[in-house]
């Protein structure tokens, strides 16, 4: 029904944001005092807010059609403060990219944001921070690097089990493994960002041997 309620509130002044997806985040300061009705009432209107397009394509210039877009609200790029400070972790939007390869995220407050965009497999691309407000047509072009792909077949056609830790995945400079999709008898990963890698059955990092094998991906690849 659009209804919500906070209980327990200490007496004191309060921020109060309501977000939702594809709208504009809005905050009220509540305060709560000794002579304050025992319900406070506060009606919301949201709206579309502002919104910030660009186009997401790889190095040599061919769309990168489907690409999601994540925008992080960030600090003014001088360091000035910002009204919005308080909520830059809750501020943001995602979308994605059309064929062409061109996007516009929504739901925006005015303030300034990143934008990012990358394949499951590593390969990533962000913008420089960008005002966002009603005077700012912002556009942001984002370029995937060059990235390759790995495909990986087990053999002897060993089965692999179906809890969290199987299957086989990327180890690389990230902390987190990087896992493969499967493609038949096979396990693809796509986009994979140029770099040394450990392909190993499991997210542990294991020695080389029968289930891990380490590769290379370079720009000659």
């Amino acid at each position: 029904q659009g209804n919500y309620r906070v209980d327990g509130l200490d007496e004191g002044t309060h921020e109060l944001s309501v977000t939702c997806h594809g709208m504009a985040t809005a905050t009220r300061s509540i305060p709560v005092s000794a002579d304050s009705p025992a319900s406070i009432e506060v009606n919301w209107q949201l709206d579309a807010g502002f919104s910030l397009a660009g186009s997401v394509r790889r190095k040599n210039g061919e769309p990168l059609a489907g690409a999601m877009v994540l925008l992080h609200a960030v600090p003014p790029p001088d360091g000035t403060a910002s009204n919005t400070d308080p909520f830059l972790a809750t501020m943001g939007s995602s979308c994605r990219a059309d064929t062409a390869g061109e996007f516009q995220c929504g739901g925006l407050r005015a303030g300034w944001y990143q934008a990012y965009a990358g394949s499951p497999s590593g390969a990533s691309s962000s913008s420089n921070p960008v005002r966002v407000d009603a005077e700012t047509k912002a556009w942001v072009e984002l370029v995937i690097p060059d990235s390759g792909d790995v495909r990986v077949r087990i053999a002897d056609g060993a089965r692999l089990g179906e809890n969290f830790s199987s299957g086989v995945f990327a180890h690389g400079a990230e902390r987190i493994p990087i896992p493969a999709t499967p493609h038949g008898d096979q396990f693809v990963f796509e986009d994979l960002a140029l770099g040394r890698y450990r392909i190993a059955i499991g997210r542990a990092k294991i020695e080389p041997g029968p289930s891990a094998v380490d590769v290379e991906l370079t720009g000659d690849d």
